[in-house]
């Protein structure tokens, strides 16, 4: 339960990062290539300088489709004998759920389902306290379900987390979430994954991998599908002792649906950025979808840009996805070492200089 505690916390503060790196908007202009350098090196040294104090970790920035910074930092293996480097494989977290999300959306353009249907149209023994609740208040975290029955590691299937899931009691009334402070569940992901199974009829990442990875030409984001090669999923550190890699946790032939769909999915910093753009760009839905999907998750600052920042945490691996949908402006951030995650905020000192290579507005 503490790696979902650390999620909990990390959701609160990614509010408080938003409104930081909005608030430097009006004071940015444009960028001369030796300014654009010099602002990237300084990023470079913000990082460099915490390998010395254990970081590992990776980044990418790309501006208008040029990469300007692609690197690793600090120990890859658990016995600290190899060094990261940009293209090793990191646990994405909860940035998994936008993969899923985009899924149901890419099922909904097929004229599979529709988001505003009742779930219990495609699950089955749904009891009448659930009946009504929507795919999209799933996705938006309205539907009342609780956030986790175990931890990532405890491995459950499919049937015993539907059969949980429609034991349990609600938390609030679908779509009336009240005063409750917090109703992200991580539940509600893991049945919107058992959707995807049921009405494509194939298993949860056979669907993602043929219609929401490959149409963006990934080839190591996924949990099984991708033939990682000896070596290339990085090691974790809790408090700087080797805590291994996610997929030690894994089942023989999927994770736990503790994680399906809801996070646990492996990728490199560059690939989850090709990925966000093709979203972005209507290479992966049909636009009508593509702008539900912003729609949901894009917030607008005080200047109109608009800004995706998720991100992901099981209080070992970190991740934090931002871009400035329209400006050609992105970063991914990983790391591996809980003590520079996003949540103790070791990333947000890159901002000051990240920020300066937007354009003026």
């Amino acid at each position: 339960m503490e790696m979902i505690l650390g999620q909990r916390i990390l959701r609160s503060l990614l509010s408080v990062l938003v409104v930081f790196t909005i608030a430097h908007f009006a004071v940015i202009g444009q960028t001369s290539d030796s300014s654009v350098a010099e602002l990237v090196a300084k990023m470079d040294k913000h990082l460099s300088d915490g390998v010395k104090d254990g970081f590992s970790g990776a980044i990418v920035v790309v501006k208008n489709g040029k990469t300007l910074l692609h690197k690793g930092y600090g120990h890859a293996d658990c016995k600290r004998q190899k060094r990261v480097s940009p293209d090793m494989v990191f646990d994405i977290g909860s940035l998994t759920k936008h993969i899923t999300s985009v899924a149901i959306l890419k099922l909904q353009a097929q004229g599979k389902l529709k988001i505003d249907d009742a779930f219990s149209l495609y699950l089955d023994a749904v009891p009448e306290d659930k009946a009504g609740i929507t795919i999209l208040q799933l996705m938006s975290h309205t539907s009342g379900f609780q956030d986790v029955f175990g931890d990532d590691e405890d491995y459950v299937t499919k049937e015993w987390l539907v059969k949980k899931a429609m034991e349990s009691k609600l938390r609030f009334k679908p779509g009336v979430p009240g005063d409750i402070e917090d109703t992200y569940s991580n539940v509600g992901y893991g049945l919107l994954g058992a959707i995807i199974e049921k009405v494509s009829g194939t298993t949860y990442e056979d669907y993602v991998y043929k219609n929401v990875l490959k149409p963006a030409g990934l080839k190591h984001t996924g949990y099984f599908k991708p033939k990682f090669g000896k070596g290339q999923i990085v090691c974790g550190f809790r408090d700087d002792k080797p805590w291994g890699s996610v997929k030690d946790f894994y089942g023989k032939t999927e994770p736990s649906w503790n994680l399906i769909a809801a996070g646990g999915m492996l990728s490199t910093v560059s690939e989850l950025d090709r990925w966000f753009r093709a979203v972005i760009d209507n290479k992966i839905l049909p636009k009508p979808e593509t702008e539900i999907y912003l729609d949901r998750v894009a917030r607008k600052g005080s200047t109109g840009r608009r800004t995706l920042s998720p991100s992901g945490d099981n209080n070992i691996f970190s991740s934090l996805y931002v871009n400035y949908v329209d400006d050609g402006l992105s970063l991914v951030y990983f790391t591996s070492n809980n003590r520079f995650s996003v949540e103790k905020g070791f990333p947000r000192k890159l901002f000051p200089e990240f920020n300066k290579l937007l354009p003026a507005k």
